[in-house]
């Protein structure tokens, strides 16, 4: 029998089976029944239906789970150049600027070191990490692969596969960053074919199924070479890249029509203003529509943000508060929990909104690339399929989410068999809050749990009334 996966220490027990009833019982009619004083229905009947509904309620809690609470925004890291440091480390905040660290996780995948976390939330709730897997702490030895790690908890992970590099002579695998559009989820790894550090280029992978266990062979992106850490968003049918100029070391922007280019350079040099040395660009789409950059400053300054109204024009950077000398290269997502509507947001990036509009969320349905469309727009953002893949699935309104199997949008963003709208880039990035969660069960196992159990009270309750001052005994 499966356990609740509610975090029970947030919320009362009493509140949780208030929103099991909530899922059956409509409460304006609830409410009337409770204020009901015609005599028709007597208060003990009240509390009567009332216990029925929350042994109901009771049961459900026991043989169903419920969806797992959302953290608002969830930014994946590691924090040195050590073997201490090369693990994952996962931060949550309520406003995608003031972060807390939920978890040192200890995970460092199979050689037990990890860079360049990028997170997304997949259609079955979990979080999936695609990251740079270097075979020892020295960190830029031959990588020839990616790999996937997932976790249902953002503390336990589990490696999940290795996706091979398929680049003739490659060097170096680093950086991959979920980009996520329509139904397809891609994964952005950034290849080296000669070990200097001057040949890298962005690459294609897209998963397969549902599993993200296989993927397809590469497919170059259309720009580099030196080009690193490439992050990828779609906003309305713009698709943004923004990599690091591994020469002139300064974080540019280009756009494009089509994923696979042809792309044209629209911010290049110091165009921002942020100066060299920033790599690692993450984007994520807030909830009022505009748009947060997270860069490492490579030790030279802190780990910096910045914010835009329409992804072209920039503030200058600040340093992030409380963790901002503590974090490296990672992916802030937008999290909200799976099965939501799209404007709870969608666990993938964020940082595609309708580009007519200024707003929504990033690509697919966070405007990351690692999210679902928003409201207003198609946006896809991060790790979000291209919507030339040839897949029937339409962009979730969220912050990059995928549609659930029953065509609704879900906020896990993430691939689905049946065509359900994944989340955005780099990871999922959703929307905080949102309205609450359907039930895994169906509304109608608990309507028949609710009639029994009010059936069986209901019969107590006519046996007492025949034995004035106690219960009916019980029947042999």
């Amino acid at each position: 029998m499966p356990s609740p996966s509610w975090n029970i220490t947030t919320e009362s027990f009493g509140a949780l089976t208030d929103r099991v009833v909530a899922a059956v019982v409509d409460a304006d009619a609830l409410d009337a029944l409770r204020q009901k004083r015609d005599g028709s229905c007597r208060r003990s009947d009240v509390r009567l239906v009332s216990h029925a509904i929350r042994l109901a309620a009771t049961l459900a809690l026991l043989f169903f789970s419920l969806p797992a609470e959302a953290y608002g925004y969830v930014f994946s890291t590691f924090t040195g150049d050590d073997a201490a440091g090369m693990k994952l480390s996962i931060y949550t905040s309520s406003d995608a600027l003031h972060f807390t660290l939920l978890s040192d996780t200890g995970f460092g995948g199979p050689s037990g070191y990890l860079r360049d976390p990028s997170i997304m939330k997949h259609i079955d709730g979990k979080y999936y990490v695609a990251y740079t897997d270097p075979l020892t702490d020295d960190c830029c030895g031959e990588e020839n692969h990616f790999s996937i790690a997932s976790s249902a908890d953002l503390v336990h992970w589990t490696n999940l596969t290795m996706v091979n590099a398929g680049v003739p002579g490659v060097a170096h695998t680093w950086a991959p960053e979920w980009f996520i559009e329509g139904s397809t989820v891609h994964v952005i790894a950034n290849i080296d074919t000669t070990n200097t550090d001057s040949n890298f280029k962005p690459y294609l992978y897209t998963a397969e199924d549902a599993t993200l266990t296989s993927w397809t062979a590469p497919t170059p992106l259309g720009f580099g070479p030196n080009y690193i850490d490439t992050f990828v968003l779609k906003v309305g049918a713009t698709y943004h890249a923004f990599a690091k100029n591994e020469t002139t070391r300064y974080c540019e922007h280009a756009t494009a029509s089509a994923l696979t280019g042809p792309w044209t350079f629209v911010g290049t040099g110091n165009w921002a203003g942020w100066g060299s040395g920033m790599e690692g660009p993450a984007v994520v789409q807030l909830d009022d529509g505009t748009w947060r950059i997270f860069m490492d400053g490579q030790g030279s300054t802190p780990f910096v943000t910045a914010t835009s109204p329409d992804l072209y024009q920039w503030s200058a950077w600040t340093a992030l508060p409380d963790v901002g000398n503590l974090v490296r290269h990672g992916t802030v997502i937008r999290d909200t929990p799976t099965g939501g509507t799209p404007d709870d947001g969608g666990l993938v990036p964020e940082g595609a909104a309708d580009e007519d509009s200024g707003s929504g969320d990033a690509a697919a349905d966070g405007g990351d690339g690692r999210a679902a469309s928003p409201d207003d727009g198609a946006v896809e953002s991060g790790p979000g399929p291209a919507s030339d893949a040839g897949t029937d699935g339409t962009s979730a309104d969220t912050g990059g989410a995928v549609a659930p199997a029953d065509g609704s949008n879900s906020e896990g963003g993430a691939i689905s068999e049946n065509g359900a709208t994944p989340t955005g880039s780099a990871g999922c990035s959703c929307r905080a809050g949102g309205t609450r969660a359907p039930l895994p069960c169906s509304s109608e196992s608990l309507a028949v749990l609710a009639v029994l159990g009010g059936a069986h009270l209901r019969r107590r309750k006519r046996g007492a009334s025949a034995y004035p001052g106690r219960m009916a005994r019980p029947r042999s």
